[in-house]
């Protein structure tokens, strides 16, 4: 009788996870979408200042931390004008959505939102806005939560 109760409760174990991971899959990535975007616009071999992945519904986001290591590094490769790039990724309600900075070779700063189904649903091809974010090149630091409008 044990062995019958140990296997029903892996069945039921098992058969659980997979539900999960059946119910959560429409709403990731099918690819690395997002790395790919950007890669297109700032080349091939930027410094990758973070990629960091969260669960938004849950309300998470980088700690105090792991901001100024970011501001450190997006300020190092915009001053020595090395493309560069940071994402904050994650599940949203209903697709893969992500948002950051990249920098360019040039010193232009461009601030990018990408949502992989943002008609809510597998009806619609993937969004990847950018906008010019206003920078001055004698400001002393890079702001990772730069003011950049869209058009």
């Amino acid at each position: 009788m044990r062995t019958v109760t140990a296997l029903g409760l892996r069945l039921v174990a098992v058969c659980g996870l997979a539900m999960l991971g059946s119910a959560s899959a429409g709403a990731e990535a099918p690819r690395d979408a997002v790395q790919e975007l950007v890669l297109k616009q700032v080349g091939t071999s930027p410094t990758v200042c973070a990629r960091f992945k969260y669960d938004f519904i849950r309300g998470n986001k980088p700690t105090a931390d792991e901001l100024r290591g970011l501001e450190a590094c997006i300020t190092d490769a915009w001053r020595r004008r090395q493309p560069f790039y940071f994402s904050i990724e994650g599940t949203g309600v209903d697709s893969h959505i992500g948002h950051g900075l990249m920098g360019y070779a040039d010193g232009q700063v461009k601030r990018f939102w990408y949502d992989s189904a943002p008609c809510g649903g597998p009806g619609c091809d993937e969004r990847f806005l950018v906008a010019v974010c206003p920078v001055k090149p004698s400001q002393a630091r890079l702001d990772p939560y730069v003011e950049c409008p869209r058009k």
